[in-house]
């Protein structure tokens, strides 16, 4: 399999003389273009990938947080894509979108969670969460 990025693929196409320094030129803003593709568009899967999940924790409505979930589904599986890893990308999709989050829909629509009790719950929990998540950052930050 021919990789883009390779020099070898383009020895064919090389030309004696004038041509010859062009075409390098040519090859090095090609590789640059594309490594800032590649760079751009992981940072737009990545960007909505974090801001999905973020809205999956903040959403009022579970069903709305299902849906971000999602999204968030997608935007990894985009990711997968970027590193080469279309299989698992599919996979991904049709097992997690397509089973699991399917199922977490219609679960949620079956319970009928009135948001009223979502709201009491969440402030009683509020501090318990806090330190919980006191305790993971530091742990991140100290390893």
């Amino acid at each position: 399999e021919k990789n883009i990025m390779d020099d070898s693929f383009f020895v064919n196409l090389k030309c004696s003389g004038k041509l010859d320094k062009n075409l390098d030129s040519l090859l090095a803003d090609l590789k640059k273009s594309l490594c800032m593709t590649e760079t751009t568009l992981f940072s737009v899967f990545a960007t909505f990938t974090l801001l999905s999940a973020l809205m999956v924790i903040r959403a009022k409505n579970p069903v709305y947080s299902v849906l971000f979930l999602i999204l968030v589904f997608c935007n990894a599986a985009g990711l997968l894509v970027l590193l080469d890893l279309d299989f698992f990308a599919v996979v991904f999709l049709v097992v997690y979108v397509g089973a699991v989050a399917v199922l977490f829909l219609f679960v949620v629509m079956m319970l009928d969670i009135t948001i009223s009790e979502v709201n009491e719950t969440l402030l009683r929990y509020l501090p318990i969460g806090a330190f919980i998540g006191c305790i993971f950052l530091m742990e991140v930050f100290l390893s």
